[in-house]
C-alpha cells in the first residue's frame, strides 16, 4: 500500500499498483496536494491522531485494541448467554407443578396475582408441559418468586463474569472465562 495525506490530514490509501499519474489526478480532483507517509506514520495517525509515534508504540496500542476487541466480544456472549437462560427459566412449585419462568411468564403471573381476589380463587394457566392447570394466588406468589430468585441468581452470575472480562490484562485471560 502507498499511504498520503493531504494538507488538511486526510489519509489516503493507495494499493501498489496505483500509478503515480492516478494519484496525482486524485488529489487534483480533491483540490489538495499529497505528502507520501510510511506505514509506521499512517498506523500511528490512524490510532493516535498524530504522525510521530514509534513502531513499539503502534504495536502496542495494536494489542490493547485487540485486546479491548475480544473483551467485548466476550462481554455481548456472557450478555447474549444470560438473556438465553433468563428466558428457559422452567420453576417447580413445592407441589410439583412446573412454570415458565421467563420475563414475560413473571409479568403474566404478577397480573394475575393482583387480579386474584382471594387466596381460594383459582385461574387457569397453561404450563411448562402446555397443559391447563389450576393455580391460587399463593401459588402464584411462589412462582413469581421462584422465577425472581432464579433471575437474580443469573444476573449475579452475568455480572461476576462481566468483571472479570473487564479486569483481564491479557488474552488468554478473557478467552478463559466461561459461563459454567
Amino acid at each position: 500500500m502507498k499511504y498520503y495525506k493531504d494538507t488538511n490530514n486526510q489519509i489516503y490509501a493507495f494499493e501498489d499498483s496505483v500509478t503515480q499519474d492516478i494519484i496525482n489526478n486524485v488529489a487534483k480532483k480533491h483540490n489538495t496536494e499529497f505528502t507520501q507517509i510510511t506505514e509506521i506514520q499512517f498506523k500511528s495517525f490512524k490510532l493516535f491522531g498524530v504522525f510521530d509515534k514509534t513502531e513499539e508504540e503502534i504495536k502496542q496500542k495494536e494489542e490493547e485494541n485487540k485486546l479491548d476487541q475480544i473483551k467485548q466480544a466476550k462481554i455481548n456472549y456472557i450478555k447474549q448467554t444470560r438473556t438465553d437462560l433468563v428466558n428457559k427459566i422452567i420453576i417447580t412449585l413445592n407441589n410439583g407443578k412446573e412454570l415458565n419462568g421467563d420475563e414475560d411468564s413473571q409479568d403474566r403471573i404478577n397480573r394475575a396475582i393482583n387480579g386474584l381476589p382471594d387466596d381460594t380463587t383459582t385461574i387457569n394457566w397453561i404450563d411448562y408441559n402446555n397443559e391447563t392447570i389450576e393455580l391460587t394466588k399463593p401459588e402464584l406468589k411462589e412462582a413469581l418468586q421462584k422465577a425472581g430468585q432464579a433471575q437474580t441468581e443469573i444476573f449475579v452470575k452475568y455480572n461476576e463474569l462481566r468483571k472479570q472480562v473487564n479486569e483481564a490484562t491479557t488474552i488468554e485471560e478473557v478467552e478463559a472465562i466461561v459461563w459454567e
